[in-house]
C-alpha cells in the first residue's frame, strides 16, 4: 500500500486542515503559567542528552543524572516536587508509570529527535486528563511530518565514549498521505565508573488527511540496557575518586523495553466542532539484576520462623515486571466566538506481573531445590482501573476578560492478587473531584494578568501502599486498617497511606507579542498528606511517608527577547520556599518532628541565562545554569552548596546541507554534586567535569 502511495505522488487529492490540535494546550489568555519550546529551539541545543536536560530552562526545574553526563537515569523536579508529581504526556497520551506515578526518561532515548513541540504547564495547570498534575504537566508532541521528502542523518561522538546515530526519513505529502520514520542508537560509558548505557529507539508515524478528518498512526519505543549507578559516594571516597560507583558488580544492570502503539482520529465538523478519539497501548517488560547480601529468611519464606533464617549469604537477584496499559481518550472541543468548551474522558486499564528470583547464591539452603528458574521469592499481579471524565471551559465573558472553569473527576481502583508469599489480596478505590477556576485580564494588546485556584489529589503508589518486593520485612497488617484471614487468602483493605491533596493559588503576568516573551508568576501550594522522604532508606532508595502538611511557595520569572543584529537572550529565575508545615511521628530511629524544616532535595533557587548569536551560516549558544543549596535530609543537618555551570553549543551549516555541531558541557570545569542522600553520613552523586560532544548532521 505504501509503495502505491509513493508511486501515485501528487495524483491523489490534498486537503488543508488546521495544524495538530493539542487538547488542554494553554494559550496567551489562559490563566495558567506555562513555557513552550518549539522544534527550532530543540534542534539548536539537543545533541544526545535526555529530555530533563533540555527543560532546565523552565523556571524552577532542577535536574541531575545517575551517570553524571545526562544519559542513564535522569531526574527532574520543580517547585519542591519530584518528577512523580509531574504529569507527562507524549502526543496527548499519559506516559507516567501507572503504579509508581514516576516517569522513566531512559525508556525514551532520542525522543527529542521526533518532538515538534513541548509545553510545560507549571502547577496544576489546565490539561484535564492524564495522571494527576500537581507540580506541573509536560506534553511532548511528536507529529514530525514534512511537506517535502527528505532524509536526515545525524552522527556524533564525545567524552566518555558517548555516541549517537540517528537516521530519519520523511516522505512529504504523497497525495493525502504522509509518512515519517526514525531509527536511533545511543551509547555511553557514563562519567561515573560502570554507569554505561546502551539504547536504541524507533519512531514510525503515518498520517492520512481527508476533507474533514485526519487519522494518525504512531508506533514508537526504546530498548535500554544500563549499568545501574543510583548509589551515592561517601565524602572520603569522593575526595580520592569522584567517579566511583559503589555498584561494582558487572551484572548490576537494568534492561527494559516499553513500546507505544497509538491511533489518533480527528474530525473537524463545520467551523466550530472538533472531535478526537485516541486509542493506545503501552507494553513494558524488563528487569533489574543486582548483587546483594542478606539473610535466608529475606528470600526463602520457608525460613521465616526457623533459627537458620538468620544465616547470611551473598546472592544475585533479578526483579522482573511485565506490564500492559490499554487506554481510550475521547474528546470533543467546541468553539464559538470567545467560547471554548472541551469535554471528554480517560479510560485506562493496567495490569502488571511482578516477580523476583534468586539466580545465584554462595550459600544455598540444602533443603530447597537449586532450581533458580522456578524459585521466586516474591510474585504478584497488580491491576488498576482508571476512569476520569472532565469538562473544561474558557469563555471571554467581556472584552479582555477570560474565565476558565474546569472539573475533572478522577476514579482509580487497585486490585492486588496472585501473591505467592502471603496469599495476600488487597484492594483500594479512590474518587477525587478536581476543580479549577481562573480569570485572565488583557491589560494591553499583548499582555495579560491572571489568577487561578486549583485543587488536585493523588492516590499513593502501589509500593507506597504495600511493598510486596520485600515480603519478610513488610507485614500487611501494619499497612492496612483492615486485614481478614480467610480460608483462601489474607484479604486487606483501607491502606494506611493516605491520598495526597493540593490547593494551588497562582497570580501571574504575561507579555507575548511573538517577539518578546515575559512571564512573572507567584504561587502558593498547600499540600496535605504529602508523601515525603522521612529519613529512612531501603536499598539506597528513600522511603516515603505521609507528612501532615507541606507548603510550597515562590516566584517565577521567564524572559526571551527578539533577535537584535543576530543576538537574543533567554532567562529564567525561580525563588522558592518549600517547607514541612507539620511533619512529626516515629520511625526505626524513634520519634521525630521536622515541622518548620525545609523539604529535602530541592534547591532554594534555580536560574538560567542564555545568549544566542546567529550569523549567516553559524550560531553560538551559551547557557548558564544556577542552582541554590539543597538539604539532603529532613533534619536539615547537611546541605549541598550552590553551583553554577556554563554550557556552550556551536552549529555551523555548510552549503552542502551538512551542519557541524559542537557541545561543550561544564565549560568552566565546575566540581559539584547536584544530589545526595544522608544515611548516617552523606552519600553524593557527582556531575561530570568538562566534557564535549561533536556531531555532524546531513539533510538531503
Amino acid at each position: 500500500m505504501l509503495a502505491i502511495m509513493l508511486i501515485a505522488g501528487d495524483t491523489l487529492p490534498r486537503y488543508t486542515l488546521p495544524e495538530e490540535v493539542v487538547v488542554g494546550k494553554a494559550e496567551k489568555e489562559t490563566p495558567v503559567s506555562y513555557t513552550e519550546i518549539d522544534t527550532a529551539r530543540i534542534g539548536e541545543v539537543y545533541n544526545f542528552q535526555d529530555v530533563p536536560n533540555l527543560l532546565r530552562q523552565i523556571p524552577g526545574v532542577f535536574v541531575y543524572s545517575d551517570a553524571g553526563n545526562g544519559l542513564n537515569y535522569n531526574y527532574m523536579s520543580i517547585r519542591g516536587f519530584s518528577q512523580k508529581y509531574i504529569s507527562v504526556l507524549i502526543n496527548d497520551i499519559p506516559t507516567d508509570d501507572v503504579e509508581s506515578h514516576d516517569i522513566y526518561w531512559i525508556d525514551y532515548p532520542d525522543i527529542l529527535s521526533s518532538t515538534t513541540f513541548i509545553q510545560f504547564q507549571r502547577g496544576v495547570g489546565s490539561i484535564p486528563y492524564g495522571y494527576s498534575a500537581i507540580a506541573g504537566a509536560i506534553n511532548l508532541v511528536g507529529f514530525p511530518f514534512s511537506d517535502e521528502r527528505k532524509i536526515r542523518i545525524y552522527g556524533g561522538y564525545g567524552s566518555f565514549k558517548t555516541y549517537r546515530l540517528t537516521m530519519d526519513y520523511s516522505s512529504g505529502w504523497v497525495g493525502s498521505w504522509n509518512f515519517y520514520t526514525r531509527l536511533s542508537k545511543l551509547k555511553t560509558d557514563g562519567y561515573r565508573e560502570k554507569s554505561w548505557s546502551d539504547m536504541g529507539s524507533y519512531y514510525v508515524a503515518l498520517q492520512h488527511r481527508g476533507m474533514t478528518s485526519r487519522t494518525t498512526l504512531v508506533l514508537h519505543g526504546g530498548n535500554e540496557y544500563t549499568h545501574l549507578a543510583y548509589y551515592g559516594i561517601d565524602t572520603a571516597t569522593l575526595r580520592t575518586n569522584r567517579r566511583y560507583n559503589p555498584l561494582q558488580y558487572d551484572g548490576e544492570t537494568d534492561l527494559f523495553f516499553r513500546p507505544h502503539y497509538e491511533l489518533h482520529q480527528e474530525n473537524f465538523i463545520g467551523d466550530n466542532l472538533y472531535v478526537k478519539n485516541t486509542l493506545y497501548a503501552i507494553i513494558g517488560r524488563g528487569r533489574f539484576r543486582q548483587l546483594r547480601n542478606g539473610e535466608w529468611r529475606e528470600y526463602f519464606r520457608e525460613y521465616w520462623d526457623r533459627p537458620e533464617g538468620e544465616t547470611p549469604f551473598d546472592l544475585i537477584r533479578e526483579r522482573w515486571v511485565d506490564e500492559k496499559d490499554f487506554g481510550y481518550l475521547p474528546r470533543i472541543l467546541y468553539t464559538r466566538g470567545g467560547l471554548t468548551l472541551t469535554a471528554g474522558s480517560e479510560f485506562r486499564f493496567h495490569t502488571g506481573d511482578h516477580w523476583g528470583t534468586v539466580v545465584w547464591a554462595d550459600n544455598w539452603p540444602t533443603d530447597i531445590p537449586m532450581d533458580t528458574a522456578d524459585y521466586r521469592y516474591y510474585s504478584y499481579t497488580l491491576d488498576k482501573y482508571i476512569l476520569s471524565p472532565f469538562v473544561h471551559l474558557e469563555h471571554e465573558v467581556r472584552p479582555g476578560v477570560t474565565l476558565m472553569l474546569g472539573l475533572q473527576v478522577q476514579m482509580a481502583s487497585y486490585r492486588f492478587h496472585n501473591d505467592i508469599v502471603r496469599n495476600l489480596r488487597w484492594s483500594a478505590d479512590y474518587v477525587f473531584p478536581s476543580p479549577r477556576v481562573g480569570l485572565s485580564f488583557r491589560t494591553g494588546p499583548n499582555s495579560y494578568l491572571f489568577v487561578n485556584y486549583s485543587m488536585n489529589h493523588r492516590e499513593p503508589g502501589t509500593r507506597d501502599i504495600y511493598d510486596a518486593q520485600y515480603p519478610y520485612w513488610n507485614d500487611p497488617v501494619y499497612d492496612f486498617e483492615s486485614c481478614e484471614a480467610r480460608a483462601d487468602a489474607l484479604v486487606c483493605s483501607s491502606p494506611r497511606k493516605l491520598p495526597e491533596d493540593v490547593r494551588d493559588v497562582e497570580l501571574g503576568y504575561r507579555f507575548d507579542d511573538g517577539r518578546w516573551r515575559l512571564d512573572l508568576n507567584l504561587y502558593n501550594m498547600d499540600f496535605t498528606n504529602a508523601l515525603v522522604y522521612g529519613g529512612s532508606l531501603v536499598d539506597g532508595v528513600p522511603i516515603l511517608t505521609n507528612a501532615g502538611r507541606t507548603r510550597h511557595r515562590g516566584v517565577e520569572f521567564y524572559l526571551h527577547t527578539p533577535s537584535f543584529r543576530g543576538l537574543r537572550f533567554y532567562a529564567s529565575l525561580s525563588l522558592s520556599d518549600n517547607r514541612y508545615v507539620k511533619f512529626s511521628g516515629s520511625d526505626w530511629n524513634g520519634p521525630f518532628d521536622y515541622s518548620g524544616n525545609i523539604i529535602a532535595f530541592f534547591p532554594s533557587y534555580t536560574g538560567y541565562a542564555a545568549a544566542e548569536y546567529r550569523r549567516d551560516r553559524w550560531s553560538l549558544y551559551a547557557e548558564g545554569i544556577f542552582v541554590g543549596s539543597r538539604y539532603i535530609d529532613p533534619e536539615n543537618t547537611y546541605a549541598l552548596p550552590p553551583y553554577q555551570v556554563v554550557n556552550l553549543y556551536f552549529n555551523y551549516a555548510l552549503r552542502s546541507g551538512i551542519t557541524l555541531r559542537l557541545q561543550v558541557n561544564n565549560l568552566l570545569n565546575e566540581i559539584y554534586e547536584p544530589f545526595g542522600v544522608k544515611d548516617g553520613e552523606p552519600y553524593l552523586i557527582p556531575a561530570a567535569t568538562r566534557n564535549f560532544f561533536v556531531g555532524v548532521e546531513s539533510v538531503f
